[in-house]
C-alpha cells in the first residue's frame, strides 16, 4: 500500500490505512471497506470497551455433558496424562461466578492487570488491531516470526489448506482457489521474495472447511517433483539444494567422482557438468 495512504508509522511499528489520499485530498482504495483496509470498517460503539478475569482454570481428565472439566483436575493442562478438558472456577463444569467483568472507564484510576486507563486502553487498541480474530492472531505471530528471517537463513514458500473449488465442498479442483490465496514456491527469502510472501500472509483470506489431508497430499506431492500435485507452477528447488550443498561437501574432501544414480530424478546436466 502506497505511504501516501497511511499515517507516519508510530513507536510500535505499525500504522492505518487512510481513506483519504492525505497528500492531495483524493480518496485511496481504503475509502470503501474492503477487505484490505479493515481499519476503515465502520463499526457501532456500544459503552466501553471491556474484557473478563477468570479466577480459576483448571485442567481435568473427565467432562461433563457440555464438554466441561470434572474431577479429578489440575492446574496444568497435560494431553498424555488426559488432563485436558477446561473447568473454570470450583465447578463441575462451568461456573459462571469465576468470571468478572472488567470495564475499561476512565473513573477506574487501576486495573486488575495493574495498566493504568491510558495504558488499558493502548492494550485493547493493540488486542482488537492484531488478535481479535484466529486469523488475525496468526497474522501477528508470524509475521513477527518470519520477520527476522532472510535469504541467509531460510527458503520460504506459501500454500492453503483450502485449495480448489469447492463443489459444494466436496470435489477438489486443480488450481482453482476459491478464496484467491496464492500458491508461492519455496524459494530463498530474498527481499523480493519476502514483500510478496508477507503480502499473501497478510491478504489471506480464510473460508470454508479446512481439508487438511488433501493439503498434506499436495505437499508431499509437491515436494516429491512428482508434477501431480495440482499447484500452478509448482517447482521445489530444495531437493537440488541439498544434493548439491552435499555434493560440493563430497567433492571438496575428493569422494565424489561420480553423481549416484538415486540422484538422477533430481538434478540436471549442468548439476553434472559442475558437481563431477
Amino acid at each position: 500500500m502506497p505511504a501516501t495512504w497511511t499515517t507516519p508509522p508510530i513507536e510500535a511499528g505499525y500504522n492505518y490505512p487512510n481513506a483519504v489520499n492525505v497528500a492531495n485530498g483524493s480518496n485511496t482504495a481504503c475509502a470503501s471497506a474492503n477487505d484490505y483496509c479493515v481499519f476503515n470498517r465502520p463499526a457501532t460503539v456500544r459503552g466501553a470497551p471491556y474484557y473478563y478475569t477468570i479466577s480459576k482454570l483448571q485442567y481435568c481428565s473427565g467432562k461433563n455433558t457440555a464438554g466441561f472439566g470434572v474431577d479429578p483436575c489440575q492446574d496444568r493442562y497435560d494431553q498424555a496424562a488426559g488432563f485436558r478438558y477446561a473447568r473454570y472456577g470450583n465447578g463441575p463444569g462451568l461456573d459462571p461466578q469465576s468470571f468478572t467483568r472488567v470495564d475499561i472507564v476512565p473513573t477506574t484510576p487501576t486495573f486488575p492487570s495493574g495498566r493504568t486507563y491510558a495504558e488499558e486502553m493502548t492494550n485493547f487498541a493493540k488486542w482488537y488491531t492484531f488478535y481479535r480474530t484466529r486469523i488475525l492472531s496468526m497474522q501477528t505471530a508470524t509475521g513477527n516470526a518470519f520477520s527476522a528471517l532472510s535469504e541467509k537463513d531460510a527458503r520460504v514458500g506459501f500454500h492453503t489448506l483450502r485449495y480448489g473449488t469447492p463443489n459444494g465442498g466436496i470435489t477438489y479442483v486443480p488450481n482453482g482457489n476459491i478464496n484467491g490465496n496464492p500458491f508461492l514456491n519455496v524459494v530463498d527469502f530474498t527481499a523480493g521474495n519476502k514483500d510478496t510472501w508477507f503480502n499473501a500472509v497478510y491478504g489471506l483470506k480464510a473460508n470454508f472447511s479446512t481439508p487438511l489431508p488433501e493439503a498434506v497430499w499436495r505437499i508431499g506431492e509437491y515436494f516429491s517433483n512428482s508434477g501431480n500435485s495440482g499447484l500452478p507452477g509448482a517447482k521445489d528447488t530444495g531437493v537440488l539444494r541439498t544434493l548439491q550443498s552435499q555434493a560440493e561437501f563430497l567433492k571438496t574432501a575428493d569422494q565424489l567422482s561420480t553423481i549416484p544414480p538415486s540422484w538422477a530424478p533430481y538434478v540436471d546436466s549442468s548439476f553434472l557438468a559442475k558437481m563431477v
